[in-house]
Parts: structure tokens; sequence; C-alpha cells
């Protein structure tokens, strides 16, 4: 099992990897960092939150294992992050600009 403090930083290094890619690579944003990432991390924790809710639910409720339930999550949750960020994180106004 995972220790606490390793999941934590885990955590912190992953999403601020996602964060630069989806900044630099995915969106190529120039707005304020500060903005711009409390609303990342926000999109972030609604996903894990999301995650800790239904997988319970899915294992309760479903005849599939484990792998198969979070595997299925997992494409799910892909697509509404990057909705999440390219309609609230990174959002572009109707002229292209960003809002």
């Amino acid at each position: 099992m995972t220790s606490t403090p390793s999941w934590c930083s885990r955590t912190l290094l992953t999403t601020a990897n996602a964060y630069i890619g989806y900044r630099y690579v995915v969106f190529r944003s120039t707005r304020s960092v500060g903005r711009e990432l409390r609303r990342f991390v926000a999109v972030y924790a609604l996903t894990l939150a999301v995650n800790l809710v239904v997988l319970p639910l899915a294992l309760h409720l479903l005849p599939w294992n484990v792998y198969v339930i979070q595997g299925l999550f997992t494409g799910i949750v892909v697509l509404l992050s990057h909705l999440g960020h390219e309609h609230f994180t990174f959002r572009r106004d109707a002229s292209g600009q960003e809002d």
C-alpha cells in the first residue's frame, strides 16, 4: 500500500505535468497562470471526487471486476476532463480570444 506523503507528492507532480502540457501544448494559453491553475486544479479535484463516489457504487452494482470498471471510467474521465479544461480552465470567447 502507498503512503499518504508518497501519494500526495505523486499527485502534485502529475497535476503540474498535466497543467504544463495542457497550457503549452494542447490549448497554447497565454493567460495568467494563477487563475488558470486554480481552475485546472478544480477540474482535477472534481474528477477525483466523482471517481471516489462512482467506483465503489459501480463495483457494487455492476458484475465486472475493478479493472474493467476503472478502465471504462478512466475513458469517461479523460473526455470530461478535456471538456472541463476546454470550456472552463482554458475557455476562449467567440472570437477565439482567451476569456
